[in-house]
């Protein structure tokens, strides 16, 4: 029996590691973000899982509880079921990225969270939270921006306008993502460049090339 030619092994499709997929939890352990600070890497994505009657507003760290000019918003969550609606953030870049939950007093109650938030220094997470207990009250965006909603299969559902229409009611999803982290901190899920499919027909053409050989 011939071995298969080390140009036949070259092209079988290799694993390679790629994004990874953080997982946030959204009120699940009440007024809370679960983690409360994700560090992540250009590339990676992170999806915030909610829990009802909670939101994610990103804001500067200079104005807790005010909603940035462009930043992340999901959307409110009128549901009655956790984990009925998730939303996909992607990281395009490794600056330092405030949220909170614009419900009622939650972000002055402590419902504030954070992406490559500094751990130590004068713009802690801490510090934030420290900062939104003065605020007299939370805002929001009027539609959903710069994420996804997700349906069962992890497909986008929702996705934001490039100039959103502030009239415009943002689509609930009830639905959960696939391919998500499986724990509250990022599980370093890996990616396979090209896709499965990619894969399986790489493989498929190399076994059949391998056929002469045998």
């Amino acid at each position: 029996m011939y071995t298969l030619p080390t140009l036949l092994l070259a092209t079988i499709p290799t694993l390679t590691l790629a994004a990874k997929v953080h997982t946030v939890f959204v009120g699940k352990d009440g007024k809370t973000f679960t983690p409360q600070v994700v560090s992540a890497e250009v590339g990676d994505q992170v999806v915030y899982t909610f829990s009802p009657s909670h939101d994610v507003v990103q804001s500067d760290f200079s104005s807790p509880c005010a909603a940035s000019a462009d930043g992340i918003y999901s959307g409110p969550f009128s549901g009655t079921e956790d984990g009925k609606k998730k939303f996909l953030v992607k990281i395009e870049n490794t600056d330092p990225v405030y949220y909170y939950c614009s419900t009622e007093k939650h972000c002055q109650d402590g419902m504030v969270g954070g992406i490559n938030v500094p751990k130590d220094g004068n713009a802690t997470i801490d510090a934030y939270a420290n900062a939104a207990k003065t605020v007299p009250e939370s805002n929001r965006p009027d539609a959903l921006r710069k994420g996804e909603l997700l349906d069962d299969q992890g497909l986008a559902t929702a996705t934001p306008s490039a100039t959103p229409d502030p009239t415009t009611t943002p689509t609930e999803s009830s639905s959960e993502p696939t391919g998500t982290a499986t724990e509250p901190e990022s599980t370093g899920a890996a990616a396979v460049l090209g896709g499965p499919g990619s894969v399986n027909a790489g493989l498929a053409v190399v076994l059949g090339v391998a056929g002469w050989f045998l």
